[in-house]
C-alpha cells in the first residue's frame, strides 16, 4: 500500500488522519537517520572517483610523454597484460609506429571528457578518458580505457581516431 504524506488524508481514504500523520512522521524520521549515512557514502565515493581519475590522468600523461619521444618500451609497460591477449606487444608497437608515420609525433593533449565506473568491473575501477591530441600533421581523438585495481592503474583499451588515417 502506498501512502502520500499530504496535509489531508484524501489520498488514503481507508486510514484515519492520525494514522497517516504517524506514518508520515515515522517516514520522515527514518529519512533523517539515513541522510548522514547517504552523505558520508557519497563523500567517500567521490574521493574514490577523484583519486581514480587523478591516477588515470597521471598514467595518460606518462603515455603521451613517452609517445612524444617514441619510447615504445615504456609505452607497452603502461598496458595491462590482458590488453596483449588481443594484440601482441610487437603488433601494438608496429601499430604505434604506423600512427606516428601517418600523423606525426603527438604534441599537445587535452582532456575532453571522462567517466569513472566504480564497481562496474569486478575488483577494480574503470576510467575512460577522451583526449584531443595535436599530432605534427593531424589532429586526433584518443580514448584511453584505464583499469585501476589495488592502487595500480594501467591501460586496458586504446582507441585512436583521426582523419589523417584516411589520407
Amino acid at each position: 500500500m502506498t501512502l502520500f504524506c499530504e496535509a489531508t488524508s484524501a489520498f488514503v481514504p481507508r486510514l484515519p488522519r492520525k494514522s497517516v500523520q504517524r506514518h508520515c512522521q515515522r517516514r520522515f524520521t527514518a529519512l533523517l537517520y539515513l541522510l548522514p549515512v547517504t552523505v558520508a557514502l557519497a563523500a567517500v565515493s567521490a574521493c574514490g572517483f577523484t583519486e581514480a581519475k587523478e591516477d588515470a590522468e597521471t598514467l595518460a600523461a606518462t603515455y603521451f610523454q613517452a609517445a612524444q619521444i617514441k619510447d615504445l618500451d615504456k609505452i607497452v609497460d603502461l598496458y595491462w597484460p590482458s590488453f596483449f591477449q588481443a594484440t601482441s606487444r610487437e603488433d601494438w608497437g608496429k601499430t604505434m609506429l604506423m600512427v606516428w608515420d601517418k600523423l606525426g609525433v603527438p604534441g599537445d593533449f587535452e582532456l575532453q571528457s571522462w567517466r569513472v565506473d566504480a564497481g562496474a568491473t569486478a575488483g577494480g575501477t574503470q576510467i575512460v578518458l577522451v583526449y584531443s591530441v595535436t599530432y605534427e600533421d593531424y589532429a586526433a581523438v584518443e580514448t584511453l580505457t584505464i583499469f585501476r585495481r589495488s592502487g595500480e592503474a594501467k591501460i586496458l583499451g586504446h582507441d585512436i581516431n583521426s582523419e589523417g588515417f584516411l589520407r
